[in-house]
């Protein structure tokens, strides 16, 4: 292999995990860079929004009104055998988290002025995607990157802190998750009891089957100080193929 091809596939790698931060749809959250963003954030940056993660870390992004659809199809692998009596269909698992908790009341400031109540704040800790999830846009250009990794993509953690990943979904938002007597036959929308259920018992591990979740903000951070992401493979995609369509 020679020395241009390298670079070609470096930096094919390097567009395409960009295009998964661009497809967020999110402006800088400095405001110097704010300033040369395509959508200025008001007078003095006086429309950033005010958020605030599980871990207590306050947040000042520039938000678009692009959203983003993070969708985890659901494969069945048998008709019976899960759930309740073991009457409910079975399915793969595609993610894992070893906590899950929500935030209701969620209200979003937009670059334009605008606001939007009604939002739920999810909080995984140490997601993992371990087949195909694909992030589409609505609004803008529309773009959907597909990350297909052969081994299980994860934020965090090979070492350091516990990685967390907040995201300001809309109350439609579904996931489907195996837990207890629940079977991932059930699409789960934030203001389901079994959030509740599930931050209060999840302290090892949970699967789950698929989720459609509609995205308007997400950010990752740690259990450290300030929320800094610290340690080995923050952020790891083993032998992940991104398709930016």
């Amino acid at each position: 292999m020679t020395g241009t091809t390298r670079r070609w596939q470096r930096a094919w790698v390097f567009l395409a995990v960009l295009a998964v931060v661009v497809t967020l749809g999110l402006w800088p959250d400095s405001p110097r860079e704010a300033a040369h963003a395509a959508q200025a954030c008001g007078a003095g940056d006086a429309n950033r929004a005010t958020l605030t993660t599980k871990g207590g870390v306050t947040l000042h992004p520039c938000l678009s009104k692009v959203t983003t659809v993070m969708n985890i199809p659901r494969t069945q692998t048998s008709s019976l055998g899960c759930g309740t009596l073991f009457l409910q269909p079975c399915y793969q698992t595609k993610w894992q988290i070893t906590a899950v908790s929500k935030t209701s009341g969620q209200t979003l400031k937009y670059a334009d002025g605008s606001t939007e109540s009604g939002l739920y704040r999810l909080t995984f800790q140490q997601f993992q995607v371990s087949s195909s999830a694909t992030l589409s846009t609505t609004g803008g250009a529309g773009y959907t990157t597909t990350l297909a990794p052969d081994s299980a993509a994860k934020l965090g953690n090979a070492s350091g802190q516990t990685i967390y990943t907040d995201l300001w979904v809309t109350a439609d938002s579904t996931i489907n998750l195996s837990f207890l007597t629940f079977s991932c036959n059930d699409n789960v929308r934030p203001d389901n009891g079994l959030w509740t259920l599930a931050d209060l018992f999840i302290d090892v591990s949970a699967g789950g089957c698929g989720m459609n979740l509609k995205i308007r903000y997400a950010v990752t951070t740690s259990s450290g100080a300030n929320g800094e992401i610290s340690g080995a493979y923050s952020v790891n995609l083993p032998n992940t193929l991104l398709t930016v369509s």
